[in-house]
């Protein structure tokens, strides 16, 4: 027998084992109801095939508002009744305070990476998330806000004059690539603090930070080297994550130096920055766990006082009361970069390409940009309605986070079952979105449903619709998304309409990263207006 057959007799052994050693887990969780796990992934094949929003969907739909499913060997509840949201992440909050995301808390990561990726405040623990959460907020209050309107007319600016040169050359582009470089340069400037220049011809190459973000979003998805980790057992974890790092595959490769890229940006913004603050400044890169980029075009770039970095640098530990090291003032840079710039662009993408499958909600949106004359600020959102219903319907059919997750900090509650500590709870925005028992006619785009009503419509009572999850642990820059979409909207529409290529396939296709995206874009014409 030669080695590599010994190997996999090994590795199948250990799986076998492992198995074997979760029938507690199993047993545990035999009364409620779910799709019949498949060794040894659990439910994992169907995600893949389906993509995870529409298996849910599916799943609700068969097993009921309150079932499970498994990821490899883990067991997770997936809800879609929303009195039960609303227990989980508001009224029992407590119980239910961390999240579950593997994908960000990636298993294969170790050292300062690891502690990076933990140290976000989307999946951070305990006081850490406490501190990170308060110490960001001063960001998003309505005094911030209000500034960022120029912002974003800025980055506006710059889409409109690429979108009048793609009109006149007459070819189609996809819409997601110019709102993306427009995303990008925004919230560049609230993460990082400074003009990332990223709004280029298409056909230019791309910069260091555009790329990197991208990376990012295409290779998120479980890696083999992920679920090999989820599937073995944590004795063995150290030696998958050393297999994965020397030999890592151009997908996880990718990622990593991706990371990287971001993080060597961010060192050199929070050091120049406390120079600039005459706060320490020697060992602001002593984390780093590469070699630093010595062509890195930030590398003397200093932030803006009202973004991220300046911000956390006066923020303090809540229960030690030391200040924020700066990788975890790094991973909240580099967090709220990435859902700023993807997230935004694709609710944005859908938008376009729903009011190019319906003509008279575009010609509605765009009287309602040309009654307005000037660059909107802030303050004069509530003066766009339409435009705000366009973009809430948007976000109900196509939620770019289609699913958001807590965890047990104590045993609990849910529903009428009880869980133990450490039980990982997915809440379905897709399946809730697209439920016929809160929506009346729910699969149809109607934008006039939330004019006059804050809840359009929705039977549940305002419930079933959390395009921005729900409770103490909902995005803190949801604000700053919506003000940043409707700007853009009126003010495209002022200069544009938008025809669907021939070549946009139809039904949508979607795939499903870390936001549900188009997954052949969208491909549209621009038809200059003035």
């Amino acid at each position: 027998m030669d080695l590599s057959t010994i190997a996999v007799c090994i590795a199948f052994s250990v799986v076998v084992a492992s198995y074997c050693g979760n029938w507690l887990t199993r047993w545990t969780f035999r009364h409620i109801p779910g799709p019949t796990p498949q060794f040894p992934l659990g439910n994992m094949k169907t995600v893949r095939q389906k993509q995870i929003f529409q298996a849910q969907k599916d799943w609700s739909s068969e097993y009921g508002d309150i079932c499970k499913f498994w990821m490899v060997r883990k067991p997770i509840l997936l809800i879609t009744d929303p009195k039960v949201v609303q227990q989980v992440t508001i009224k029992q909050f407590s119980h239910f305070r961390e999240t579950f995301m593997p994908i960000i808390d990636n298993p294969l990561l170790s050292g300062a990476a690891s502690e990076g990726a933990k140290s976000m405040m989307i999946v951070a623990k305990g006081q850490l998330w406490g501190t990170l959460r308060a110490g960001a907020q001063p960001m998003f209050h309505s005094a911030n806000l209000s500034t960022y309107a120029g912002t974003i007319n800025k980055a506006v600016d710059a889409l409109i004059a690429n979108l009048h040169a793609i009109a006149r050359s007459g070819r189609e582009v996809n819409i997601f690539q110019p709102l993306g470089q427009m995303t990008l340069q925004v919230t560049g400037v609230a993460a990082f603090g400074v003009n990332l220049e990223c709004q280029r011809d298409i056909s230019e190459e791309e910069g260091m930070l555009v790329s990197a973000a991208k990376t990012v979003f295409a290779s998120s998805a479980p890696s083999l080297w992920m679920l090999a980790a989820m599937l073995a057992p944590p004795p063995l974890v150290p030696l998958i994550r050393g297999l994965a790092s020397a030999f890592p595959g151009k997908t996880l490769s990718g990622l990593f130096q991706a990371y990287e890229a971001l993080y060597d940006i961010s060192a050199c913004l929070i050091q120049n920055t406390k120079r600039k603050l005459n706060k320490d400044a020697v060992s602001s890169s002593s984390w780093l766990w590469f070699k630093r980029n010595a062509d890195n075009p930030y590398k003397d770039a200093t932030p803006s006082e009202n973004s991220i970095i300046p911000t956390l640098l006066r923020a303090n530990n809540k229960s030690t009361g030391v200040p924020l090291s700066d990788l975890q003032i790094a991973a909240q840079t580099n967090l709220i970069m990435l859902a700023g710039y993807e997230t935004t662009a694709v609710a944005m993408t859908y938008c376009i390409y729903l009011l190019s499958k319906h003509p008279q909600a575009q010609e509605r949106l765009i009287k309602e940009a040309d009654a307005f004359k000037g660059q909107p600020s802030y303050e004069q959102l509530d003066q766009f309605p339409y435009a705000a219903a366009v973009l809430s319907e948007a976000l109900r059919l196509f939620p770019p986070a289609t699913v958001f997750s807590r965890e047990a900090t104590q045993d609990a509650q849910v529903g009428p079952y009880r869980v133990p500590k450490a039980t990982a709870l997915h809440i379905s925005v897709y399946a809730l979105h697209h439920d016929e028992r809160w929506w009346q006619d729910a699969e149809a785009f109607k934008p006039e449903r939330w004019i006059g009503d804050k809840t359009g419509g929705d039977r549940s009572g305002g419930l079933a619709y959390l395009p921005f999850g729900s409770g103490p642990r909902m995005c803190i820059g949801y604000k700053l998304a919506l003000e940043e979409a409707i700007i853009a909207l009126v003010r495209l529409y002022q200069q544009f309409t938008f025809r669907l290529s021939e070549s946009c396939t139809e039904p949508l296709s979607l795939r499903q990263s870390i936001t549900m995206s188009p997954k052949e874009g969208v491909p549209v014409y621009v038809t200059e207006r003035r």
